[in-house]
């Protein structure tokens, strides 16, 4: 893919001399998630006379972040890292946390917590980023492979999970809060698996230039014994090869390794001490 590197570095030298810009820093951390997951992505073992497209166009025009062409299979990535700036600031000063929309209908909040310091669910971002990976997976024929999302989140990954398998609301499930125009559950086809990436706080650690802990660098994805990402199948989607899962140091959300790891598990309520 010649030049694409000078590209990435283009975009990220294009974020400046705007002092303390919410907006810049943000989409630092974007092109910083896609850097990361891409080249993680090429750096797997892949067949002989595979092919890398970066950001190809589909025929409706909408553009996935990378497809691999191998031989007899095609699979398309696309990266999202959603804004968590003022989300972490309320995390981190409200006593009560609601990780999902479940139990508690987002309306009646207000009636049942009086001094309003609810950190509120995070799930918006996470319903606009599966409606706009299906719009783009959608324009590309179906073919053997598999179509992933990947979501790069902070150390709470208890939010994106709970928002995508919550048993009341989650937006893989059939009482999904995103209903279409009829009333029906809003599905996402195209989209075969999801994997969940808590690398965030790494990113903003070394922007801040803080101690990584257990890494030696911004793009290191970690050890075998770090703290693994999380696989979710879409319940009607294709299998994503273990390779890619393995490669993605993701564990399937439902493993047995997982199930002693409170913050891998849907979270009704938290409450901060």
């Amino acid at each position: 893919m010649p030049n694409e590197g000078v590209s990435f570095v283009s975009r990220i030298a294009s974020l400046s001399n705007r002092q303390s810009d919410r907006m810049h820093y943000q989409q630092i951390l974007q092109v910083l998630a896609e850097i990361l997951v891409i080249e993680r992505v090429l750096g797997l073992s892949w067949p002989e006379n595979t092919s890398f497209f970066l950001e190809p166009a589909g025929r409706t025009g909408k553009r996935p972040e990378l497809m691999v062409s191998t031989p007899d299979h095609q699979f398309l990535f696309e990266v999202k890292s959603p804004s968590l700036l003022d989300h972490q600031a309320k995390r981190a000063s409200n006593g009560i946390q609601l990780p999902h929309r479940g139990l508690v209908p987002l309306e009646q909040i207000d009636e049942l917590v009086s001094d309003q310091s609810v950190t509120l669910p995070r799930d918006t971002p996470v319903k606009d980023f599966l409606v706009s990976c299906e719009k783009k997976f959608s324009g590309f024929p179906t073919v053997p492979g598999a179509n992933i999302s990947v979501i790069v989140w902070d150390d709470y990954i208890y939010e994106p999970i709970g928002s995508l398998l919550g048993i009341r609301g989650g937006l893989l499930t059939l009482d999904t809060w995103n209903i279409d125009s009829s009333g029906d559950p809003v599905t996402y086809p195209s989209i075969d698996g999801i994997i969940l990436i808590r690398h965030m706080t790494y990113f903003q650690r070394a922007l801040a230039e803080d101690d990584l802990i257990d890494r030696h660098g911004l793009f290191d994805f970690g050890s075998a014994t770090a703290l693994p990402n999380v696989f979710i199948q879409n319940p009607n989607g294709r299998e994503v090869p273990e390779s890619i899962k393995t490669g993605l140091r993701a564990i399937d959300v439902e493993d047995k390794r997982l199930a002693h790891m409170a913050e891998y598990h849907v979270q009704d309520y938290v409450f901060w001490m």
